[in-house]
């Protein structure tokens, strides 16, 4: 349960990065 809870945060977490990134690079373009 421990480990799914890990991977379930891991993931949301990728997903933070990644809209960080589009954010940043959409900032940039403009």
């Amino acid at each position: 349960m421990e480990r799914a809870c890990l991977v379930e945060w891991l993931q949301i977490n990728v997903v933070v990065e990644q809209a960080s990134c589009f954010v940043k690079s959409e900032i940039e373009t403009r």
